[in-house]
């Protein structure tokens, strides 16, 4: 079966739930649970019920899709991601994401608990990625393409939008919260990494470290 029917299928099954568009995804990392209590919920889907997801295996990931309103926007939010060392492949992985695409979300909100490789900031820091340096052994878009959801070789010199960026920089001044901006490395885990691995990510250019995103 093609990826663009596994959506489709999937999309349907949330159609018969009485789920339709939502224009702004997030997905909610460890620790981040919490602003669930912040969404006006219309609707709790278990991922076991959506056809095409797999279940999280880590026990503070529940594995379930949230729809609702958060500050009058309709709102997709992932409580519970998968990870690659969790045995899953890439195409599992990121299959959630076009299934987000094809409900009409146009900005995706992706968050988790990472670790700080600059040595200027301090420890539960917050920090807004610009950029990222990918270190996982596959890639989601390897095989045949489908133009409906992309290019074959999309560009990602731009990854993360500046103009989102710009306005989270902003928010966080107005609410006096210290925000950082960095690159993101990529890595496969489980293991966190030894001390020359995380000298090696320092000198690419790295701030910080995770196996989530």
């Amino acid at each position: 079966m093609s990826l663009r029917d596994k959506v489709d299928i999937a999309k349907a099954a949330l159609s018969k739930k009485g789920i339709g568009h939502a224009e702004i995804g997030i997905v909610l990392g460890t620790g981040l649970g919490g602003l669930i209590e912040e969404i006006e919920i219309s609707e709790i889907v278990e991922y076991s019920s959506i056809p095409g997801f797999v279940n999280p295996t880590i026990e503070t990931h529940s594995g379930k899709l949230i729809f609702g309103k958060l500050s009058g926007k309709d709102i997709v939010a992932m409580n519970g991601r998968f990870h690659y060392y969790e045995g899953y492949s890439m195409k599992e992985i990121t299959f959630p994401i076009f299934v987000l695409k094809e409900m009409g979300v146009q900005s995706l909100f992706v968050s988790n608990a990472a670790g700080n490789l600059n040595p200027a900031w301090n420890k539960g820091d917050l920090m807004m990625v610009s950029d990222h340096i990918n270190l996982l052994p596959d890639n989601p878009l390897r095989g045949k393409n489908n133009e409906g959801f992309g290019p074959r070789w999309p560009d990602m010199y731009e990854t993360y939008s500046k103009k989102l960026n710009g306005q989270i920089s902003t928010a966080a001044l107005q609410l006096g919260v210290t925000l950082r901006q960095g690159v993101y490395a990529a890595v496969q885990g489980p293991n966190l990494e030894t001390a020359a691995e995380y000298k090696m990510l320092r000198v690419m250019g790295a701030d910080a470290v995770g196996m989530s995103t």
